[in-house]
């Protein structure tokens, strides 16, 4: 939503062209209207029980003034205490609850192992992984 507010004022050159509830709205009640889902992107009976609870005390989220605000503009994905789906919780602390998350690491891990020296092989100009992203700092030795 950040970058969505942010692009739209550079694009407008105008930075009340798009507001924080514009975006808000576009990620939640316009997502809802693209999917032709009236159930979907509102808290409403009859609607799904999606929500999204952010920390109201983090480092992101204070000082608080305006949530949508907030939200929007400030908060990351480590703001996110809990997630519920259809009205199940489905992230709790930050932790998504049916997932292994050792073994998603491990998995995400060994796929980079294996992509990372067949670069320069994808690249139209050759380039290796170190050529294409290059490490910031000389590897300690």
């Amino acid at each position: 939503m950040r970058w969505a507010a942010v692009i739209s004022t550079m694009m407008e050159r105008n930075t009340e062209a798009t507001t924080a509830a514009h975006v808000f709205d576009a990620a939640t009640l316009g997502g809802a209207r693209a999917l032709g889902r009236d159930d979907l992107g509102r808290l409403a009976p009859g609607a799904k029980a999606d929500l999204v609870p952010w920390k109201a005390r983090s480092w992101g989220m204070t000082p608080l003034r305006d949530p949508v605000k907030n939200s929007v503009y400030n908060a990351t994905a480590e703001d996110v205490d809990r997630v519920y789906g259809d009205g199940r919780l489905v992230v709790d602390g930050g932790r998504v609850l049916a997932a292994d998350e050792p073994t998603i690491f491990a998995a995400l891990q060994a796929g980079g192992e294996r992509m990372w020296p067949r670069m320069g092989g994808c690249d139209w100009a050759g380039r290796d992984a170190d050529a294409l992203s290059p490490p910031r700092y000389p590897e300690w030795t």
